[in-house]
């Protein structure tokens, strides 16, 4: 598996842990959270790098979700996941 964000057609943003393949038209995610909104400066591809920002609104950890419609698929970077992982709803 991989850590991956994830967006989909009407601008949804996620992340989580997905065994999907690159093509995939929808990505289930395991233990996935959704970014209501983010704080950064580099615009989605911080979320990719660096992750979420201390002032970004994150939502709790769900089990699994299935993501329709996906748009993009990104590869995290380690230090994305670590701050993924400890996001706080801001």
């Amino acid at each position: 598996m991989r850590y991956v964000v994830v967006t989909d057609k009407i601008r949804g943003v996620y992340f989580g842990e997905t065994p999907a393949k690159d093509g995939d038209t929808y990505v289930v995610l395991y233990n996935a959270r959704i970014c209501f909104s983010w704080a950064a400066t580099e615009g989605l591809g911080e979320l990719v790098t660096k992750g979420p920002a201390t002032a970004s609104k994150i939502g709790p950890v769900m089990p699994r979700m299935c993501i329709s419609d996906v748009a993009n698929v990104f590869d995290c970077t380690p230090e994305a996941v670590t701050r993924w992982q400890a996001a706080k709803w801001a």
